[in-house]
């Protein structure tokens, strides 16, 4: 049983939040838009317990390695230059928000990495503001490297979002 059918079991109603995110935006949209609920929770402590049972996509096993990759990408793609297209090579796993807040040596990572993750995020949406529109160039290529970005952005923030609906 998903956690979602859990929500709508124990409140009567479906869960609002995943699907809140009209899926016909570019991606860069979508993540402004999950970051931007995210935003309103992201000092809140959500609960470890379910943690387990809200699966992520992401690019990194973990939320500060991939924190550290947003903001290397906005770094990277500032002022119109041409990264090399192997810095974004890399494959999206499938991990769950527990996992994602596990550091190399088992440890639990602070909660205040959820905040430098949301600012990292942020400031590469806006880096990025208006690219879906453009039909080709440095901008348009540098938006199709990044998509994999925005899904991770989506995907941990919609998890967060799901499991501050329990406490």
């Amino acid at each position: 049983m998903s956690l979602k059918s859990l929500f709508s079991m124990f409140t009567g109603k479906p869960n609002q939040l995943v699907s809140a995110i009209d899926p016909v935006l570019p991606l860069r949209k979508q993540a402004v838009s999950a970051l931007t609920r995210l935003d309103a929770i992201k000092n809140n402590r959500f609960n470890v317990k379910y943690s387990r049972a809200v699966s992520v996509q992401s690019i990194s096993a973990n939320i500060e390695e991939l924190t550290l990759l947003l903001e290397s990408y906005t770094r990277e793609v500032k002022n119109d230059a041409v990264p090399d297209a192997n810095l974004f090579a890399l494959p999206i796993l499938s991990t769950n928000i527990d996992a994602l807040f596990i550091d190399k040596d088992g440890n639990y990572i602070n909660h205040n990495a959820l905040v430098r993750f949301h600012q990292a995020a942020m400031a590469l949406c806006e880096q990025t503001d208006g690219w879906e529109k453009v039909p080709y160039g440095p901008r348009e290529r540098n938006y199709r490297l990044l998509k994999k970005s925005y899904t991770s952005i989506i995907s941990v923030s919609n998890a967060v979002l799901e499991l501050s609906q329990f406490k």
